[in-house]
Parts: C-alpha cells; structure tokens; sequence
C-alpha cells in the first residue's frame, strides 16, 4: 500500500474515533481507498502498455554536450 492510501486510512479512522463518519460511510471509504490503492499499479502498467514512450524519453538520458554535438 502507498503512503496516500496508508493517509487515507488514518485520516478515515480518526473520522471514525470522532464519530464524524457513521460505520456505513466508513465502510465504503475504507473499501473505496483500497480498491483505487491496489488498481492503481495495474492501472499504470495498461498505460504504459497502451501509450509506449517515445524518443523524446530517450533525450532525457543524454548530457548537454551529446545533444549540442547532435545538433551541430
């Protein structure tokens, strides 16, 4: 789990311990932290799946001077 999905779930039961939220309410926002926490991974790597990165990535890796020799 990720620290927004673990800061979401103190901040839920926090809520919870101040009677702020009812158990309904509670409930379906602990599950709804849950499910969009572990979807996000897979999320991500459809993404990346659908959308490869392009050749502008690969600049990111060069120095200044192989870029400056590029465009010369």
């Amino acid at each position: 789990m990720n620290t927004r999905g673990l800061m979401q779930l103190i901040v839920l039961n926090i809520g919870y311990d101040l009677g702020i939220l009812s158990p309904e309410i509670f409930a379906m926002m602990v599950l709804m932290a849950l499910v969009t926490t572990f979807m996000t991974g897979p999320a991500l790597d459809l993404i990346n799946w659908l959308m490869p990165e392009k050749v502008v990535a690969n600049e990111l890796h060069k120095t200044s001077a192989e870029l400056t020799e590029e465009r010369t």
